[in-house]
């Protein structure tokens, strides 16, 4: 009745060899790849998780279609694919790990998985139910197939890729769902577009094909148009918050940078209209300075000092701080006594006085080379300049700052001859990013800050790098360049595509719950539309089978009437002359005796004619046997070996001229409970389809068996032939059908052998496994409720 679904049945309908096993993996391995591929133009970077896997649908589908030994295509090309994206995420295929290849494994046996629980489930819901096309069902099948199978790998997937790294914990629900929706739209569009498509040509033509997949052709369409629209509208959001994000830390920079411009010239201001300064106004005014600004490490005031004025000076200083020395670094980056100079330009003043800052007290700026030629460059421009990236003295040297210099001019005169010291603020860019505003910085997987005044050999100042990201080499790169006190930086920053496109906004959300429904309610629509079509075609088939065994069977019955009339007027006319025959080989014996005739000749003839008549007998007795209804005898117990026997009592001289040899292996005498004369013709029937079949074959041979399987038996008929080709065996139970040629007759057509051993409560079955040609026939022990065929 539904052949189209047979095959669903079973646990492995279709491989029965190595190389129908390697094949058929071959062919879902490259269908599994290729549509992954497919769905990877819908993914949101990384690539992990996609609005449409088209794969999840081929898996389902394979399993269900091919049964569970396909499951290596499904594991290898999920695994492929999601190695050749992980490889893809990284800089070198060296930094492949054990753990990445473990994710692999994982997530195919997750795709594996999915796939034979949403078979399996959607198998014990189709063996359960009368009707596999009615519309509960086929909604069952969807949800099975569909939202609740589709749970599995989704889970599986996206927790082995948190727990390897690869995202993290903010991307795990919109990974799940994504990974979620992309399987679901997956296996309710192709897995019903497969089935269509390889429906037999004989249950459904293409264009009715056609026209089913169109609406599911539609709904996919509409859900990834929609998606793309949608995706490329955030993205553009996506790609404009981050421009807006680095424009604004530029703009802070720029701004954080005039403070500390207006910083030193409010020191200049100070300075000009005090007549002296001493330390606690330098110290008041410079804390309320730096509060203002914010990151300012220290401020500090550096006077000009002349070689000869030295000593003098250092004298006044000591008087205040007792331990003062001018000083400068060494090569081994030690304290020491300065060189000889024309001028120098010791520290005096430093605020804040503290966390190491007071080392700063006495040392001369002009002693080192990158603080002497920004001031020398002041000092000439009469502006503010800004140092190369250094060392500050309480810093270690992986640590770089910037020093603004300001120099100030006796009577405001700007000249070398006027010049009287320098203000200064020490900056951390450290710590100026931290205060621009941190949850900016954190939008970013890595941003730099460099002095590239010297192209050469370009300055890193600051550096910060999202330690949760992997996948550093695909994104977006933005770069601005920063001018200030006569120096060039620039800003660089980075955010890789996954965090860039990272939390999906509610219309994300809207489009994948629309695509969802939209495909689902479009393939439950478009499977009821077929299911109640092919309903109806099933029952019209249904009814048709019946009323052609119907009519095979009252023929059947017709031709045993007229068989039985003509075997009935033969054995009238044979069994008189046989009477004849016997009576007078009868007599001729007595009168041989009585004339005490001793000659063994004659009466070996005498002999020979008496079996001759009772092998006619017997001939004739059979042929009324066998063409007779015996749809009512009764039911009784009779040996195996009986049963064949009665079976060839016309067939075992067309086997001795054909040559061909009857085998009886088996438990020959094991008692069968049956209608004896049905049983006889359907044996008959198989024994006379194998001579036809192998009497001009070399060595041709028939085998019969029989065997005691508990509280069945089974009994097998084979030839020496090579078997039924796919298309004779898809036909040979069909009313009406035949292989023998005209004129060779149908005999007793295996239809109706099969429901005269179905009405024992048996089967009658080809076994397509065997290498010779074999039907089985298995019948009860003892016969409960058995139907009446005929």
């Amino acid at each position: 009745m539904e052949k189209e679904l047979e095959l669903l049945k079973t646990d492995n309908p279709k491989l029965k060899s190595l190389g129908d096993w390697i094949a058929m993996n071959f062919i879902v391995f490259l269908a599994y790849f290729f549509f992954a591929k497919l769905g990877s133009l819908f993914a949101t970077p990384p690539g992990y998780a996609t609005i449409l896997w088209p794969s999840a649908g081929i898996a389902v589908f394979a399993m269900m279609y091919l049964g569970k030994d396909v499951w290596p295509g499904i594991f290898l090309g999920s695994f492929l694919y999601n190695f050749i994206l992980i490889n893809q995420t990284l800089p070198d295929i060296s930094q492949f790990s054990l753990i990445d290849f473990l994710t692999c494994i994982v997530i195919g046996l997750g795709a594996f998985l999915q796939a034979f629980i949403g078979s399996l489930l959607v198998r014990n819901i189709l063996r359960n139910k009368e009707s596999y096309y009615s519309s509960k069902n086929i909604l069952i099948m969807l949800l099975m197939i569909g939202p609740a199978s589709c749970l599995i790998n989704s889970t599986i997937g996206v927790s082995i890729l948190f727990f390897a790294g690869r995202i993290t914990s903010f991307q795990y629900l919109e990974s799940w769902l994504t990974w979620f929706v992309g399987d679901a739209i997956g296996v309710m569009v192709f897995t019903p577009a497969c089935f269509i498509l390889l429906t037999p040509i004989y249950c459904i033509n293409w264009n009715r094909k056609l026209l089913a997949i169109l609406p599911l052709v539609i709904a996919f369409s509409a859900s990834v148009i929609a998606y793309s629209v949608v995706m490329k509208n955030e993205k553009m959001h996506a790609t404009l918050k981050f421009d807006n994000a680095a424009n604004e830390l530029v703009s802070k920079l720029n701004n954080k940078f005039q403070d500390y411009s207006n910083l030193l010239y409010s020191l200049k201001s100070f300075h000009y209209s005090s007549a002296s300064v001493d330390t606690e106004e330098f110290s008041t005014f410079s804390n309320t300075l730096m509060e203002l600004s914010g990151a300012v490490f220290a401020i500090a005031w550096a006077p000009r000092v002349n070689n000869e004025n030295l000593a003098a000076f250092s004298a006044k200083m000591k008087k205040k701080f007792p331990e003062f020395d001018v000083v400068e670094k060494n090569q081994l980056g030690d304290f020491t006594n300065v060189a000889k100079r024309s001028f120098y330009l010791p520290v005096v003043f430093v605020e804040p006085f503290a966390d190491g800052r007071d080392q700063a007290l006495g040392f001369d700026l002009i002693s080192q080379l990158d603080r002497r030629t920004a001031i020398l460059s002041s000092i000439e421009k009469g502006n503010i300049v800004t140092s190369s990236p250094v060392n500050l003295i309480s810093d270690d040297e992986e640590k770089k700052s910037v020093i603004l210099f300001l120099p100030i001019f006796k009577n405001k005169i700007k000249s070398f001859e006027n010049f009287e010291g320098v203000y200064l603020t020490a900056i951390r860019m450290e710590d100026v990013f931290h205060i621009v505003n941190p949850g900016l910085i954190d939008l970013f997987d890595t941003l730099t800050f460099a002095d590239i005044t010297d192209t050469v050999k370009p300055q890193e100042l600051y550096h910060y790098e999202d330690k949760n990201s992997r996948d550093n080499h695909d994104g977006i790169h933005w770069t601005q360049k920063i001018s200030f006190g006569e120096r060039i930086f620039e800003l660089k920053a980075f955010i890789t595509k996954s965090k860039l496109y990272a939390g999906l906004t509610w219309p994300i959300w809207l489009t994948l719950t629309f695509g969802m429904f939209l495909t689902g309610i479009l393939s439950a629509f478009v499977l009821v539309i077929f299911g109640r079509s092919r309903l109806l075609e099933i029952e019209i088939e249904k009814n048709t089978k019946e009323i052609r065994i119907q009519r095979e069977h009252a023929e059947h019955i017709n031709r045993f009437k007229s068989l039985g009339i003509m075997a009935g007027g033969v054995a009238h006319e044979i069994n008189n002359p046989l009477m004849i025959i016997a009576g007078n080989a009868t007599v001729l014996a007595k009168i041989l005796e009585k004339e005490n005739v001793h000659n063994p000749r004659a009466f070996e003839s005498i002999g020979k004619i008496n079996k001759t008549v009772e092998r006619i007998s017997r001939i004739v007795k059979g042929l009324l046997a066998l063409s007779r209804d015996p749809s009512q005898d009764p039911f009784e117990t009779n040996q195996f070996k009986n049963i064949v026997d009665y079976g060839m009592l016309l067939l075992s001289e067309k086997y001795r001229a054909f040559g061909v040899t009857l085998k009886q292996t088996g438990e020959i005498d094991l008692p069968i409970n049956c209608k004896f004369a049905q049983i006889a013709q359907v044996l008959t029937a198989l024994l006379q389809n194998s001579l036809d079949a192998v009497r001009n074959l070399d060595n041709p041979w028939v085998e019969v068996s029989c065997v005691d399987l508990g509280e069945e038996v089974e009994i097998s008929v084979m030839d020496s032939g090579t078997g039924l080709s796919q298309e004779v065996q898809e036909k040979i139970f069909t009313p009406f059908f035949t292989t023998k040629d005209v004129g060779e007759g149908t005999g007793l057509g295996l239809s109706i052998s099969k429901g005269i051993i179905e009405s024992h409560g048996g089967s009658l079955v080809f076994d397509p496994t065997s290498p010779h040609t074999r039907f089985i026939i298995t019948l009860p022990k003892h016969q409960a409720k058995v139907l009446n065929f005929g």
